[in-house]
């Protein structure tokens, strides 16, 4: 199959060639030689021409050591130390060559070499077009210029454009990359590379592919497009299109960006990307979504633009979410602005109105902290009106609030409340049927509670304590809610697919208001 490939290509490139040649024959002129033989009744029509000898055909020279002149057909077999000038910047050398005068064709065999001014190309056979300016192989070839070292099976090199078409087995090598495909276009004159079919780029720092792009070798700046992948040591990133500037270590991507950092298991992902390796730094707009990976749990984070920090050796340090930040993992769920995860130290901040859920118990507070331990969370922190809820029937809320609450989770789950300062609770008080009794409120300088089954148990308090029962008749709609309370479910997303819809509502609903 391989071998009818290359004759069709022959074939067509030969039939396209002389379909190109319209000018008029003229004939194979003898320029010089030591010795001529003819025999016209032995071999008519062919001239046997040794030593120094040279022909001219159309402004083209033709140098070698012998040949066989055939005037019937205006065509000549050349042997030896063989030269064809072409023109002023073209010159092909090799052991053989058969030259037609009519058709304007070369064929050179034999450590065949073609120079211009700017590259070489070797290769064991070698057609030349002269009336196309074109140079055919397919037997392999390598062409090199200041820069690189390109070899393919098969090879057409435009002289006229400095153009050249590699086909089958296709490698560019220099001393930064090295990249492998099927099919690469490559321009002499601006040393440009373009790959329209699947190619793998190799460096001592990055690996790439993609089944389309270029590659500019003088600046060491590639467009990547279609399953675009670009990855070094620690990260990776693949979208439908990546450029990146090997020099300046930074680039763009589009559309379908998903990138991973494999030391802290950190995705983002996007439509559009900018990545700065030099000043250790990659934000993501659009769609964008981040992806916290702690054993067999995944913490998804959206929001309007992510930023990652990354240190000297490319590990990720800091991500950001901002803003209109919604996030959702199993066990944990929440809204804020802004969001700051330290990834060295497994932290979470959340920034200005901020609202946490775990399970059934709503937490909020200027600024909430979380703290991980083993891919788990361990404890969170509420500075500055912290308030804890937890939903009842008929729209009643058990609450505490205070200055600051530390919290404690075990596997997960919230099962321990420090109040430290201005502490204060409102819960409801129900007989063994689940029949009200009424609503117990105490305030405090401190107080610790327990948390079971969403409930709160064991409530202790310390710091001069004030406590009031109110019986539920005597219930008061005011007495039913501690100051500044309030019961944000509208904002809680229940899967990943929320943090989507409600991100947009909330944005929705923010433009409406400054209109």
């Amino acid at each position: 199959m391989t071998k009818t490939i290359k004759y069709i290509l022959f074939l067509f490139w030969i039939a396209f060639s002389l379909n190109s040649f319209s000018q008029s024959k003229t004939q194979i002129q003898l320029v010089r030689a030591e010795r001529l033989d003819y025999d016209e009744g032995v071999m008519k029509g062919v001239k046997r021409i040794i030593g120094d000898v040279v022909f001219e055909h159309d402004g083209a020279f033709l140098y070698c050591d012998s040949a066989w002149l055939y005037e019937s057909n205006n065509s000549v077999d050349t042997y030896g130390e063989i030269l064809i000038q072409v023109n002023d910047s073209v010159s092909i050398t090799g052991e053989f060559m058969h030259y037609d005068g009519n058709t304007r064709m070369a064929n050179i065999e034999r450590d065949v070499v073609m120079k211009d001014k700017t590259s070489t190309l070797t290769s064991d056979k070698i057609i030349y077009d002269r009336n196309t300016n074109e140079a055919f192989y397919n037997t392999g070839g390598v062409l090199k210029d200041a820069e690189n070292t390109l070899t393919s099976i098969i090879g057409i090199y435009q002289t006229s454009t400095k153009k050249v078409f590699f086909k089958e087995d296709v490698v560019l090598v220099n001393e930064r990359y090295r990249l492998e495909c099927d099919t690469l276009v490559y321009h002499t004159s601006t040393e440009i590379a373009y790959f329209p079919s699947a190619t793998v780029g190799i460096s001592d720092e990055n690996y790439m592919y993609c089944e389309d792009g270029w590659y500019e070798t003088k600046t060491d700046i590639t467009m990547l497009k279609n399953n675009a992948f670009l990855s070094n040591k620690n990260q990776s990133i693949k979208a439908d299109s990546i450029y990146f500037d090997q020099k300046q270590k930074y680039g763009y991507a589009w559309l379908n960006v998903v990138l991973r950092d494999s030391v802290q298991d950190l995705f983002m992902l996007g439509d559009y990307c900018h990545y700065d390796d030099l000043n250790g730094f990659t934000y993501m707009t659009d769609k964008a979504e981040a992806r916290m990976v702690e054993n067999m749990d995944t913490l998804y984070i959206h929001a309007d633009t992510l930023k990652m920090l990354f240190d000297s050796t490319q590990t990720a340090q800091l991500l950001t979410a901002y803003y209109h930040c919604f996030f959702y993992r199993d066990d944990i769920q929440g809204y804020a602005d802004s969001l700051a995860y330290n990834a060295v130290d497994s932290v979470i901040y959340l920034y200005r109105n901020p609202v946490l859920w775990s399970e059934d118990n709503q937490l909020k507070a200027d600024t909430i902290t979380l703290f991980l331990k083993n891919g788990q969370f361990d404890e969170v922190h509420l500075s500055n009106l912290a308030f804890i809820s937890n939903e009842l029937e008929f729209q009643r809320y058990n609450q505490v609030k205070g200055k600051r609450m530390l919290g404690y989770f075990n596997e997960n789950k919230l099962f321990k409340i420090d109040v430290l300062g201005n502490a204060e609770s409102l819960y409801y008080i129900e007989e063994d049927n689940g029949a009200l009794i009424g609503v117990n409120k105490t305030e405090s300088a401190f107080m610790t509670m327990l948390l079971d089954k969403n409930a709160f148990t064991n409530i202790t308090v310390s710091g001069k304590p004030k406590a009031k029962m109110s019986p539920w008749e005597n219930v008061s709609e005011e007495d039913k809610k501690l100051l500044n309370f309030v019961w944000l479910i509208q904002f809680r997303p229940f899967s990943r697919e929320d943090i989507f819809e409600l991100h947009a509502k909330k944005k929705k609903s923010e433009e409406k208001v400054t209109e």
